[in-house]
């Protein structure tokens, strides 16, 4: 059984801990990603690179899972980025906030103590993580793009 409330020792606890927030956050995002997917595929299916694609005889498989279903994933990376931030904002203020809730006070309470080198510490930390997921992003979209 998952607890719904907690935070644990070491690794594994913590995960066990997180599983339900998570859980709970991405099954709220799922039903808009899902739609804006379905509604690119919708559009790439109806795309002339893929009408040409038929025309040489491809499988329909082939020219989904190649031409139809990649393209559309690399559409949708961008929705991805804004609900992973919109996610992020509920995660930190919707009361599972595990890190957000402690790094947010922590970050008020230097403000505050005008102890400025830990705002910048954290400042620079939030922005290394920004940087680090935005390249993930682009590393999926080269992956998603090379197929």
């Amino acid at each position: 059984m998952f607890p719904a409330s907690g935070y644990g020792g070491n690794l594994l606890i913590r995960l066990h801990h997180l599983f339900l927030p998570a859980l709970t956050v991405a099954l709220a995002l799922s039903p808009f990603l899902i739609r804006n997917l379905r509604s690119s595929m919708i559009r790439e299916m109806a795309a002339d690179h893929v009408t040409a694609v038929r025309s040489r005889g491809l499988p329909e498989r082939a020219i989904f899972r190649n031409h139809v279903f990649l393209n559309a994933l690399i559409s949708r990376r961008d929705a991805a980025r804004r609900q992973h931030r919109m996610a992020r904002r509920h995660y930190r203020g919707g009361g599972t906030g595990i890190h957000g809730s402690r790094l947010g006070r922590m970050i008020v309470g230097s403000i505050v103590a005008r102890d400025y080198l830990v705002v910048q510490a954290i400042a620079m930390l939030m922005a290394i993580g920004i940087l680090m997921a935005k390249f993930l992003f682009d590393i999926a979209t080269v992956t998603i793009d090379r197929g």
